[in-house]
């Protein structure tokens, strides 16, 4: 099976917190369901901003360590609509999510070469 570019993940980054700032709003989420749609957000945000995406990508994340947190996300997100017994669209969002972010992790090759930063 063949990765995603580097390019695509970072656009379906990109996508991921659009889809998270829209939700409340969207789905109606309030309380801690909005709350942590927002706190998803800006956290996948400035990861994707901070990154290093292969090959010659700026930032102070490695791509590995990106990799990393979003397996993390997508199983804590999964994790999460059933600790909290969530109901109705804030479960089926979040396990959606969740689902769809593992999908990207298992599709994303983390241990790509990356060029030197230059000074």
């Amino acid at each position: 099976m063949s990765s995603l570019a580097t390019p695509t993940h970072r656009l379906l980054d990109l996508l991921t917190v659009v889809v998270f700032l829209a939700a409340p709003s969207v789905f109606h989420l309030s309380g801690p369901p909005e709350d942590i749609a927002y706190l998803i957000a800006a956290v996948h945000l400035l990861m994707t901003i901070l990154t290093i995406f292969p090959p010659a990508g700026r930032g102070v994340v490695p791509f590995a360590l990106h990799g990393t947190v979003e397996l993390l996300v997508g199983l804590g997100l999964v994790t999460l609509t059933f600790a909290l017994r969530w109901t109705g669209v804030a479960h089926t969002f979040y396990l959606v999510m969740g689902i769809v972010m593992l999908l990207i992790w298992t599709l994303s090759e983390y241990k790509g070469k990356v060029a030197p930063r230059r000074r």
